[in-house]
């Protein structure tokens, strides 16, 4: 795929978060998953692990990570993130995630801080259902943004959004990944975040609740989301985005927004001109390492 992709290198990327959420675990060392981690308190411990993650997904041509998680677990009868989180106190799990940023840059791996504005005080599965978030402003200041404010000024690559409606952030009713208020008033110009803004995927039911695929697709470009995870219909949405554009709904200066933050996040990480190719003689002396393996057995894997 990188060879076919001619001058831009392609981003290519996975939800390898470890524990509970490991795509790659047939290949890749059995880390612990970020409550595990949390448990320890050792932020170190957290960077180390990012970066060994990184150094793995390197030698597989990953190049983008979607984690760490940087929601708050404070609901326990949460059914999407639970243990995903680093810990149930803001404090404590902004230092964590902050530790995985830095960890994962060290690889030469984007991190993704997921899922904003963050999915920690929910009952309902976004990918069957759409939560809803009852906190005031001031509670999601002091429970939910402090650790991706840290992801921020750790230098965080790209932030995901969640399909969750957070009412006091944006009465509208939709989720999210739609909002404007959300996505560009507090995520750019409150948080001052400058970095690519990715949906969660977009097949998932609670950003579908509300539009068909193509509107989905068309409102979470104009909510200021510059990479599209997932469409349902793919042909579907990429047709609906076109027409908007060409109608005018979507400007150019918008696109070029997004592009330029895409190319941003390849420049930064050293692959807009060479991405991390796949190679069996590397994967051979990175994967399951013996290094790695130790450092999973102390992180508690």
């Amino acid at each position: 795929m990188q060879r076919a992709s001619a001058k831009v290198p392609l981003i290519i990327g996975t939800d390898q978060e470890n524990g509970l959420v490991s795509r790659m675990s047939a290949l890749m060392t059995k880390f612990p998953g970020a409550g595990d981690i949390g448990d320890t308190k050792d932020t170190g411990l957290a960077r180390q692990v990012a970066k060994a993650t990184g150094e793995e997904l390197r030698a597989l041509g990953v190049n983008l990570d979607f984690a760490p998680v940087a929601d708050v677990n404070v609901n326990p009868r949460n059914p999407v993130i639970g243990r995903r989180a680093y810990d149930d106190d803001p404090k404590r799990a902004a230092k964590m995630v902050a530790a995985a940023v830095k960890g994962f840059g060290e690889a030469k791996i984007a991190a993704t801080a997921k899922h904003f504005p963050g999915h920690g005080d929910t009952s309902v599965d976004s990918h069957t259902g759409l939560p809803i978030i009852k906190h005031t402003k001031a509670q999601w200041e002091r429970l939910d943004a402090p650790p991706f404010e840290a992801a921020i000024d750790a230098g965080v690559d790209a932030v995901m959004s969640a399909h969750i409606v957070f009412p006091k952030l944006d009465p509208s009713g939709d989720p999210a990944t739609l909002s404007k208020p959300i996505l560009t008033g507090l995520l750019r110009e409150k948080l001052g975040f400058k970095g690519v803004i990715s949906t969660d995927a977009l097949n998932m039911a609670g950003a579908r609740k509300k539009y068909d695929d193509g509107e989905v697709a068309v409102r979470a470009v104009l909510a200021g989301a510059d990479l599209l995870l997932m469409p349902n219909d793919l042909p579907k949405a990429y047709k609906a985005v076109l027409a908007a554009v060409k109608s005018g709904r979507i400007s150019e200066q918008r696109l070029d927004q997004s592009v330029t933050r895409l190319l941003t996040l390849r420049h930064k990480r050293g692959f807009l001109t060479e991405a991390p190719v796949a190679s069996a003689a590397k994967a051979s002396d990175v994967l399951r390492s013996s290094a790695h393996r130790k450092l999973a057995a102390k992180a508690g894997g």
